[in-house]
């Protein structure tokens, strides 16, 4: 029967239908045993197709592919079955060496010695060689994306273009040989001509030839050298080695002199025509004394060497760095790319690995007192071990029970070792603590002595006052009764013998004069009495009273001792020899007084300062009226006032190396009102060399020039000038628009000195007749004045 294409979409649907459902695929359903070849599967309409017709028609249509698995040896692969996944994997690996030959490598470094082509272009970092190495005298080709500037790079070998080539910019470089060295100095020069003076060698040199005008580069104070050392002498006549290292003492626009004493001692040979000068080091100026040398003939050659601080004709100990085939040497301060400082940096680690070392000395010493520590006891230990070993004769059956044995021996020796020195500590402790107690006893004892001493003595004395107190009373009463007797019995002769009335009268007026002696002796007794010192001892206090009357008043002074407090009070306390209190309170014998604060007055005083915040307070210090010092008084204006006839007043200094130190800062805020300062009289401003006065916005810096050529500052306003032949060399003025230079001779009388005013480049001086020219040179004593319009220096002359 045949089958229609409606039927073959019902096949297919079925048979997807099925795979989904039983995940059977195809080649799976044409082997399957589920299905008998005669089993027939239901189609549209009651129509139904065999299993066995089915499998023809799929194999028919190209649906059905055998599947060779990777065991199977015996199928032929053909263009109707495919290999298996693992099937596919087994003859990879199996022909992977036959594979490599075929295939380029994608995963890693591989190369083919066959043409690539690579049509679809390329793109990659670098194309390059192996043996690639940039340089003029390296090896190999190199495509590179980018060189140290960032920019894309090709080096090859040759380069040929047949047809044209085009260059932006195009540097030609040529390798060439050098026999002699290279010197970069300050300055350098090929001598044309010489003219011997007394006294130095005048050097010309070739400053225009017509198309270039070359600066003088020389200064004063240069050492200026020769050196030519690889001429075979007696070759040619007149040719031979020199050298000579001289100092420069003068120049000019074309010539340098050159000392003829002032010179490095070891060769006498001139200066002459065709000789190449170059400057290797300056007697004064530090920035002039620094060289580089290549050298690529010599001992030690090539050689790069950078010497720094050259003062004399000597370069020993002057070399800063040298990179040579046999000694390579580096000085100075090296930096990370961060900016930190290498040294720094590396003095840190040194310093952390010293710390660290010396814990590990420390650790090791402590480790080896442990281990003598462990040594003196083990030893000891085994003392008593083998004491205990010779005792215990029952518990050494065996070496290993003995060896334990041993071990809690040791322990136990250890432990009553331990409690032994406790005891003993302990032991010390009382001792210690006994002392202490036997000390204060001690101590206690003798203040209980000395105060009864003390109380002894006042005892004493109060007695033998109260003993003479009352001596004097019972002389005072025994002359009393006397007297009353004999006033009696005169009395009694008067009434009874009138013719011994003048013999009475003259017993009573000796009686009255007894009783008026009687009477003072008596006031006397009880003055006595009342002078007499009380002291009274109660339980935790001494109290010392000492009085007596004086014209009538009473004088009393008290002593009054506690166990915390002393009381002293009386009339009058003097006290003589050094005084303390507290400890932070003393008086000298001298007079002196120490103390951390306090009150005087208004004022309070503390450790470090004085301070008085009441309106009234005052500070006045006065030798005369010509000379005080007065704060907040009555009698002036001003807050603070000042005076010193005939002296200074007023002396300020302040040292310093920056704008910090100030030596007067006055400030008025007033809203634009008062003054900072009110001067009266004469004013004088003084700025040394290099310094400036600064008034209301107007500053002046003075400059006194005396070495030359110098160049001008910007920063320069009047500048003083000194000496016979002056060079000043002037910034472009178009960098010093606006600004203004006063210039004059020190000199004013003479010969009058010769003043050339120079520039970097030529025709940018505007002279006084209005010419353009190169430089301004004048001979006189009369002050010029050069001012900038941002292109020329215009010149004015002052009358």
């Amino acid at each position: 029967m045949a089958i229609t294409g409606e039927d073959v979409d019902i096949i297919v649907a079925q048979v997807l239908e099925r795979i989904k459902d039983d995940s059977v695929r195809i080649d799976d359903l044409a082997r399957t045993n589920e299905l008998a070849g005669k089993d027939l599967l239901e189609l549209n309409g009651g129509r139904c197709v065999s299993l066995e017709d089915l499998k023809k028609f799929i194999k028919g249509i190209g649906i059905y592919l055998e599947v060779i698995g990777k065991n199977d040896k015996e199928t032929i692969p053909t263009d109707n079955n495919v290999f298996s996944a693992l099937r596919t994997l087994h003859e990879i690996s199996n022909n992977e060496e036959l594979l490599k030959k075929i295939f380029i490598r994608k995963d890693q470094k591989d190369i083919t010695n066959f043409l690539l082509e690579l049509l679809g272009g390329i793109i990659t970092t670098d194309i390059k060689s192996d043996n690639l190495i940039l340089g003029a005298l390296g090896t190999g080709y190199g495509l590179l994306k980018t060189d140290s500037t960032g920019k894309s790079y090709f080096e090859i070998d040759k380069l040929f273009v047949r047809l044209k080539a085009v260059f932006a910019a195009l540097e030609i470089m040529e390798l060439t040989y050098s026999g002699g060295n290279y010197i970069f100095g300050p300055a350098g020069a090929r001598c044309t001509k010489v003219e011997e003076f007394e006294t130095y060698f005048r050097c010309y040199f070739t400053a225009d030839d017509g198309s270039k005008k070359v600066k003088n580069k020389f200064r004063v104070d240069d050492f200026v050298q020769c050196r030519e050392f690889n001429i075979e002498e007696g070759v040619h006549e007149n040719v031979s080695n020199k050298y000579y290292w001289r100092r420069c003492v003068g120049i000019g626009e074309d010539y340098i002199d050159l000392s003829k004493t002032d010179r490095d001692m070891i060769s006498d040979d001139v200066p002459a025509e065709g000789d190449n000068m170059v400057t290797i080091g300056n007697m004064t100026d530090a920035s002039r004394q620094n060289v580089i040398i290549i050298s690529v003939y010599g001992e030690g050659s090539p050689s790069f060497i950078q010497y720094s601080g050259i003062n004399t004709y000597s370069l020993e100990g002057k070399a800063k760095t040298i990179i040579s085939p046999s000694r390579n040497e580096f000085r100075g301060t090296f930096l990370f790319e961060s900016g930190d400082d290498v040294k720094g940096y590396v003095d840190g680690e040194f310093a952390s690995v010293r710390s660290d070392v010396a814990q590990l000395k420390i650790k090791d010493q402590e480790i080896v007192l442990s281990v003598s520590s462990v040594q003196s006891t083990a030893e000891a230990a085994k003392g008593t071990a083998t004491n205990a070993l010779n005792t215990a004769n029952a518990a050494q059956n065996t070496a290993n029970a003995a060896q334990e044995s041993i071990a809690q021996i040791k322990v136990q020796v250890d432990n009553i070792s331990l409690t032994v020195s406790s005891v003993e500590k302990k032991a010390d402790d009382a001792q210690s603590a006994a002392d202490s107690a036997n000390s204060a006893i001690s101590t206690v004892k003798t203040d209980v002595a000395s105060l009864q001493l003390q109380v002894g003595n006042i005892s004493l004395t109060v007695s033998s006052v109260e003993e003479k107190a009352d001596a004097a009373q019972s002389t005072a009463s025994s002359a009393a009764s006397t007297a009353s007797s004999a006033y009696n019995t005169a009395q009694s002769a008067n009434s009874t013998a009138s013719s011994a009335a003048s013999t009475a009268s003259s017993a009573l007026s000796t009686a009255s004069s007894a009783l008026d002696k009687a009477e003072n002796a008596q006031d006397d007794a009880s003055s006595a009495i009342s002078q007499v010192s009380s002291l009274k001892v109660q339980v935790g206090s001494i109290t010392s009273t000492v009085s007596r009357l004086e014209n009538g008043n009473e004088l009393v002074s008290i002593i009054n001792q506690t166990s915390t407090t002393i009381k002293l009070s009386a009339l009058k306390i003097d006290l003589n020899g050094a005084v303390t209190a507290n400890g932070t309170f003393s008086i000298s014998t001298a007079g002196y007084i120490t103390c951390t604060g306090g009150t005087i007055g208004g004022f309070s005083i503390s450790s470090n300062s004085i301070t008085c915040d009441g309106g009234g307070s005052t500070l006045s210090i006065g030798v005369s009226g010509g000379k005080f010092f007065r704060v907040n008084s009555t009698q002036d204006d001003g807050f603070m006032r000042l005076r010193a006839d005939n002296d200074i007043c007023l002396d300020i200094t302040s040292y310093g190396e920056s704008n910090s130190a100030i030596g007067l800062k006055v400030r008025c805020n007033a809203a634009g009102y008062g003054y900072a300062i009110n001067s009266i009289g004469n004013v004088q401003l003084t700025a040394r060399d290099g310094e400036y006065i600064k008034i209301s916005g107007l500053t002046v810096n003075c400059k006194y020039v005396s070495s030359y050529p110098y160049q001008v500052q910007t920063c320069d306003d009047y500048l003083r000038v000194a000496g016979s032949s002056v060079i000043l060399n002037f910034p472009h003025p178009w960098n010093a628009a606006g600004k203004i230079y006063f210039i004059r001779s020190a000199a004013t009388s003479g010969s009058a000195p010769t003043i050339k005013f120079t520039c970097t480049l030529n025709r940018l001086f505007r002279a006084s007749n209005g010419d353009i020219v190169d430089y301004i040179q004048y001979y006189d004593y009369k002050p010029r004045i050069l001012m900038s319009d941002g292109v020329f220096w215009h010149e004015f002359i002052s009358a």
